[in-house]
């Protein structure tokens, strides 16, 4: 019997490099088939960031407006709707595959969730630049952090690195059983790896990852 398909998308080369290593810890796990999905603004580049991790891009979307982005990822997944998806960061691709598979009912996971800087515009990216990643609009800090935030909004695991990235989630209302720190050690992305097969059914949920806060170090006197 087939495996399931996780769809890893990225629209961006940083999104890839992130993605990549959760990619490969699927693969060598069993459990989802990881298929690489390239698209925003310059998809070419993105499969040249996989290439540098021994990965090859399964699928491409080339750059399009944000509604015909979001419209490629629903006819796709119409006719091959994957078991999830993955997407990273605040990618503006990555918002409309996690848009796109909301609407379908696919299970979305967030990787480096949670990063903020309090710089949020009620706009995001996806919808205020006249075309994605096309030159015509230009991302502001704003617009970045409006991507994340709906993602936040969209997805049903939300896979951190850090504990303060943690925090800022669980202010925003994001229950605590959705959220996993994977840490950004060596074993970080097969930690992500069993969080995704765990939102879809085929594994256990991994074990919390134990965090240490530094003790503050106070100075008196000068």
């Amino acid at each position: 019997m087939a495996l399931p398909e996780i769809h890893v998308v990225a629209g961006t080369t940083d999104a890839a490099t992130e993605l990549g290593p959760v990619a490969q810890a699927l693969r060598l796990a069993g459990l989802l088939v990881p298929v690489l999905v390239a698209a925003g603004a310059d998809p070419t580049a993105v499969g040249a960031a996989f290439t540098e991790l021994n990965l090859v891009a399964d699928l491409t979307l080339p750059a399009a407006p944000a509604l015909g982005l979001i419209a490629r990822f629903d006819r796709m997944w119409a006719n091959r709707a994957p078991a999830a998806v993955l997407v990273a960061g605040s990618d503006p691709a990555g918002l409309s595959a996690a848009l796109a598979a909301a609407w379908r009912g696919i299970p979305v996971a967030h990787l480096s969730a949670g990063m903020r800087s309090d710089d949020c515009a009620p706009q995001g990216s996806v919808f205020s630049a006249p075309s994605e990643g096309s030159g015509a609009g230009i991302n502001t800090a704003a617009d970045v952090e409006s991507d994340a935030r709906l993602i936040t909004q969209l997805a049903r695991v939300h896979l951190i690195a850090r504990p303060i990235d943690a925090m800022n989630l669980l202010d925003e209302g994001v229950p605590a059983k959705d959220l996993m720190i994977s840490g950004d050690d060596t074993l970080a992305p097969r930690r992500a790896a069993q969080a995704v097969a765990s939102m879809t059914g085929l594994a256990p949920p991994p074990a919390p990852m134990p965090v240490t806060v530094p003790t503050a170090t106070v100075r008196f006197g000068g």
